[in-house]
């Protein structure tokens, strides 16, 4: 697997020959492709860190919210409650 510092020495190399080309046209070129080429290295550590910090982080049932709890249309009684009797019961 190629790792990030790998490719950031030939980031540089690209960088380098950039600089010492004498055409300036072939010289912006290499240049874009080096900039490119950070943006991609770049992307690539950002999802790997992402991708380690979601692995590192242990899934605790404490950290999960509860479910709410949605009662069915038959339970939906307006102004009934099981601690309220009924005024015709006493």
């Amino acid at each position: 697997m190629l790792t990030a510092e790998y490719l950031r020495h030939h980031i540089d190399a690209l960088l380098r020959l950039s600089r010492d080309v004498r055409d300036p046209a072939v010289s912006a070129k290499l240049q874009v492709i080096t900039d490119e080429f950070r943006i991609i290295v770049s992307v690539a550590d950002i999802t790997g860190l992402a991708a380690d910090l979601k692995s590192d982080i242990p899934l605790v049932p404490s950290m999960v919210p509860p479910r709410p709890v949605v009662p069915k249309p038959a339970d939906v009684v307006p102004f009934k409650g099981p601690h309220r009797l009924s005024t015709r019961q006493h």
